[in-house]
């Protein structure tokens, strides 16, 4: 996947695979927090996410149930 310049120099100064340092920080700290540590707006964030094939889920969980997630089949 061809990533753009803006992409490209990202990873170049992260030190490893864009799409794994993404995925990592947005699970730590959502969207808008991935974004300021990044230092790129929001929507440059999802554009990437997009670009990238990053998927999102948004999940309810009732107390005392668990969730757990993995590659699917």
């Amino acid at each position: 996947m061809k990533m753009t310049p803006g992409m490209s120099a990202m990873q170049a100064k992260l030190g490893e695979p864009l799409t794994e340092t993404v995925v990592r920080l947005f699970n730590e700290r959502g969207l808008s927090g991935t974004a300021k540590e990044l230092g790129i707006s929001p929507s440059t964030l999802t554009f990437w996410m997009m670009h990238l094939g990053i998927q999102t889920r948004h999940v309810a969980v009732p107390p005392g149930h668990d969730i757990k997630v993995g590659k699917g089949r």
